[in-house]
């Protein structure tokens, strides 16, 4: 799996978030708000849009570094 550069993810959010398990909720004072769809809770509130992507590219890192990790377990 590979993890696409930041501005790539900046500019497709809201895929990248549903891929890893987000809603990104647009607010109307102009912040942003994280929906984890597994859970169904809100993780993140009124948020800048750093903060999402940020949130969002934690979750694909971690994402990967665990399907490598149950890769070599067998191994």
């Amino acid at each position: 799996m590979r993890i696409p550069k930041t501005s790539t993810i900046r500019k497709k959010i809201y895929g990248y978030a549903y891929k890893a398990g987000f809603t990104v909720i647009h607010n109307p004072n102009g912040t942003y708000s994280l929906f984890d769809i597994r859970m169904a809770y809100y993780t993140h509130k009124n948020v800048d849009m750093d903060t999402v992507v940020r949130v969002v590219v934690d979750e694909l890192y971690a994402m990967k570094f665990r399907l490598e990790a149950s890769l070599t377990v067998g191994a």
